[in-house]
């Protein structure tokens, strides 16, 4: 984030989030987190952690158009009787299913070389590579683009007519 033309406290900010050594993060003597729970995690890489995040949201967003298209198939109906009974309909259902499983696993890989990379970091003091840094993070945008793919064959199958807004007293 840039910001111009405004007073921002140089405590609030964070000149290098990825591979700054400073205080903030310096295995050494840790985080706020890491010196309160012993938890390396708390050390974690910038790199993978923001894009986990959404990756993680992402993921249960497409396995709840899975659950809201298995409600679809079993009711909707179509020119030859229940649309769920339809083989395009089935086939789009298991590879929905397949690509919001396969995203999850995933971001459960990426989550487990990033616990790793934490660990050695403050095992040994000594900053992961870039490679390895990356590879974290493509592993989650790779969920991403497979939850994103996974709804748009929910979608597809539900149609527009299955989209309605429902009003909530508040």
């Amino acid at each position: 984030v840039r910001v111009e033309n405004q007073f921002v406290p140089t405590e609030w900010t964070i000149t290098d989030v990825g591979h700054d050594k400073g205080a903030l993060r310096d295995p050494e003597t840790g985080t706020a987190g890491t010196r309160q729970h012993g938890n390396p995690m708390y050390l974690g890489y910038t790199e993978f952690f923001l894009t986990g995040e959404v990756a993680s949201v992402q993921v249960g967003i497409a396995q709840a158009l899975i659950d809201e298209m298995v409600g679809v198939l079993r009711t909707k109906k179509g020119v030859r009787g229940l649309y769920g009974n339809s083989k395009s309909a089935q086939d789009d259902f298991g590879e929905a299913v397949k690509l919001a499983d396969g995203a999850q696993a995933v971001v459960m890989q990426a989550i487990r070389e990033g616990e790793e990379l934490a660990q050695e970091w403050y095992d040994t003091g000594v900053f992961a590579d870039q490679y390895r840094l990356w590879k974290c993070a493509n592993q989650f945008q790779l969920a991403i683009r497979m939850a994103w793919d996974s709804g748009m064959l929910a979608f597809r199958q539900a149609g527009s007519s299955s989209l309605k807004y429902q009003l909530i007293d508040m």
